[in-house]
């Protein structure tokens, strides 16, 4: 409980001081009941007096939508702030475990449910990425994983590729610190990481899907779009240019590289990112 209010003061949270008579019996504007349980509804950002905007506690747990039934501005739920919670946890809790593609994988497909829950509020998911950004313990972990160059980092790609696009296309309100914490942690992945690893057609198959399923998020929400792009044409040509490298004495990479891909969300990069397959290096290689 104690974490979730944290978040929620890192949130900017607005509530509404309820007058001390509150507790008393008053008619419930949703459901128009007497009720001795009427609250404020918490509010991400408010814009006015909202004072008025309450809703009883039968009525709090019947409503599914994240907006204000009065204003329609967006509202913070304790489901929400666990999710929060919950990304940060695991994310810390497995880049302790040895390195896997598969480690890290629930919490990119949470992350891509995520984004398209909020799609239609881009804000919410900045503050959402930024509360992320910001966590000390996070940080801490993430410089230690730059510095010893970790497998977890390649493993955990997709979250820090995310990240990083929405940094750079300025849609966070973060210190210059840590935009080049993300900066230097997506460089760290394609440049010193991957490159040197041991050869692994899953992993560099793996690595295009971290690219993938962020960039696909991007187009739908529109945060950090040409950001990601950019980023799936590094990664794209990174792992082109390790399979030809490799693919001599290494005769498995030409099946093991595409069966790690999300061949529907290959096909969307082929033409939104790379412009169609005689430019897109990954179809040619392994689709064509």
């Amino acid at each position: 409980m104690k974490y979730l209010k944290n978040i929620k003061s890192k949130m900017g949270v607005a509530t509404a001081k309820m007058p001390k008579n509150e507790k008393k019996i008053s008619k419930c504007p949703i459901c128009l009941e007497e009720k001795n349980d009427i609250i404020c509804i918490p509010h991400w950002e408010a814009h006015g007096d909202i004072s008025e905007h309450k809703m009883c506690g039968d009525c709090t747990r019947l409503y599914t939508k994240n907006e204000c039934p009065f204003c329609r501005e967006v509202i913070v739920k304790d489901e929400l702030l666990a999710l929060i919670r919950d990304l940060v946890s695991d994310i810390k809790t497995r880049s302790n475990q040895d390195s896997h593609p598969d480690h890290l994988a629930s919490f990119l497909e949470r992350w891509e449910l995520l984004e398209m829950e909020y799609e239609s509020n881009p804000r919410v998911l900045c503050r959402i990425a930024k509360i992320v950004v910001q966590d000390d313990e996070l940080k801490t972990h993430l410089r230690h994983g730059i510095e010893m160059k970790s497998g977890w980092l390649r493993d955990a790609a997709g979250i820090f590729f995310r990240l990083h696009s929405m940094s750079a296309a300025g849609s966070l309100n973060i210190s210059d610190d840590e935009k080049s914490l993300l900066k230097e942690a997506y460089e760290t992945i394609i440049t010193k990481i991957v490159p040197n690893m041991e050869v692994s057609g899953h992993h560099y198959g793996a690595l295009y899907s971290q690219a993938a399923v962020p960039c696909i998020s991007a187009m739908r929400s529109g945060v950090g779009k040409a950001e990601m792009n950019e980023i799936v044409k590094s990664v794209g040509n990174l792992i082109i240019k390790l399979y030809e490298k490799h693919r001599r004495f290494h005769l498995d990479l030409g099946i093991a590289i595409p069966e790690r891909m999300i061949e529907s969300y290959v096909k969307v990069l082929t033409e939104e990112v790379w412009g169609g397959e005689i430019n897109d290096p990954i179809f040619l290689a392994f689709y064509n």
